[in-house]
């Protein structure tokens, strides 16, 4: 999956089954962007939704690296399940709560 971050073009290689939380993690390993800091243009839906079905063909990231590393590792860490409370809680109340 060919994704624009900045004046680059990463290149990803996922499986067939990926979902745009798997693309989140690697987009974070590359970028240092936080999954949940993350914005991603051209791919709509939740976490959990396949990337085949979340229309993901050309992709741009927008989002500000971690300056501290721990809190990516943090953020990389957490389930899956962890991370979409995390959204919601952060849509329900217009903030992200802060990593433990």
């Amino acid at each position: 999956v060919p994704v624009k971050y900045g004046k680059e073009v990463l290149s990803l290689t996922l499986p067939a089954t990926a979902t745009i939380g798997d693309l989140r993690l690697q987009i974070a390993e590359r970028t240092y962007i936080p999954p949940l800091a993350q914005k991603l243009c051209g791919v709509k839906g939740p976490d959990t939704m396949a990337l085949s079905d979340a229309g993901a063909g050309r992709v741009m990231v927008i989002g500000t690296p971690a300056q501290d590393l721990s809190l990516l590792s943090k953020t990389i860490n957490m389930s899956a399940e962890e991370r979409i409370q995390r959204v919601v809680w952060g849509v329900k109340y217009g903030v992200n709560r802060p990593l433990k």
